[in-house]
């Protein structure tokens, strides 16, 4: 196996249908990623700009720990692919493959798609030191199947209770309260000084998900996320969740990072949508501690308007 060039790493963070494949596509300039409603992608697909092949690849990633660290290798055993076809046809593939598996080995999907050609990013520099990557939707409340059924999945029983709770009778949960905590224990953790957001606290990353392990292979690779939200759902509690959850693994401030609300164009008022969109963050991390909105980019924008601008 060969060692492949260690580059710095973007990785675009989303929920579900937050339409993060449909973006890559269009500002790589390709069709390669696969965009369908629901769960579409189910690996780890590095983009990286290479001048100097002759045609677009595509390759499995075999990866070694050494200490801290995580080294990518290029698999040997694994038929590198070449073409737009070939590629298109073994992302479909893999998606397919991996969306019927049981239970997933995140060290085993690992792929890199190499491109010879990048029209509209015009700071090639920049390419030929980062890495963009595509990574699977990270709500954790919902799997492929529950999702085609429109079934909710709860976290457990309790969370069950207090939904159906909301629903017969209008009761109201609030998560700062923890029924298993006696009052002294209660008022002894309200006398504790936090020095992050409560939400990074009430986040659980204990169990095995693509945030948990894809970020911590590549947490010391990262320099700047892609936080992709959507008009259709910016307001869920999970997409917080989700920075919070990347707070924690990757143990460094998230900052100098893009924030994009997409699907603008699908909003009736999107200034409205804007600033209730910025007012949320505020309201989630009042303490700028976990995230700080003014330490990043936030941007609204429309993938599909911009892809027909660059058509």
């Amino acid at each position: 196996m060969t060692k492949i060039e260690p580059r710095k790493i973007v990785p675009i963070a989303a929920k579900i249908s937050a339409g993060k494949s449909f973006l890559l596509n269009v500002i790589y300039n390709i069709d390669f990623l696969e965009c369908k409603a629901g769960i579409g992608t189910k690996f780890i697909n590095i983009i990286r700009y290479n001048p100097k092949i002759d045609q677009p690849c595509f390759y499995h990633l075999k990866i070694e720990k050494d200490e801290d660290n995580y080294i990518f290798k290029k698999d040997s055993k694994y038929e590198t692919k070449f073409g737009k076809e070939a590629i298109i046809n073994e992302n479909k593939n893999l998606n397919q493959k991996l969306d019927g598996s049981p239970e997933i080995n995140y060290e085993e999907i690992f792929y890199m798609t190499e491109l010879n050609e990048v029209e509209f990013i015009k700071d090639k520099d920049y390419l030929l030191t980062h890495d963009l990557c595509d990574v699977p939707g990270l709500s954790e409340y919902q799997d492929a199947k529950t999702n085609e059924n429109k079934k909710l999945v709860y976290y457990n029983d309790f969370e069950k209770i207090v939904y159906e709770g909301v629903k017969e009778f209008g009761i109201v949960y609030d998560k700062s309260q923890n029924l298993n905590i006696n009052e002294e224990e209660q008022e002894n953790k309200e006398n504790i000084e936090r020095e992050q957001d409560d939400i990074y606290y009430e986040v659980n990353i204990e169990k095995r998900t693509y945030l948990t392990e894809v970020f911590k292979i590549i947490k010391n690779y990262i320099d700047g996320i892609i936080i992709v939200l959507s008009t259709e759902n910016f307001y869920h509690e999970e997409n917080f969740e989700i920075i919070a959850k990347l707070r924690k693994v990757i143990n460094k401030d998230i900052k100098n990072c893009l924030i994009i609300l997409n699907k603008i164009d699908l909003s009736q008022s999107p200034i409205d949508d804007i600033n209730k969109c910025q007012g949320l963050f505020i309201q989630k991390f009042p303490k700028c501690k976990t995230f700080n909105l003014n330490l990043n980019t936030f941007i609204p924008l429309s993938a599909f308007k911009i892809k027909n601008e660059l058509l």
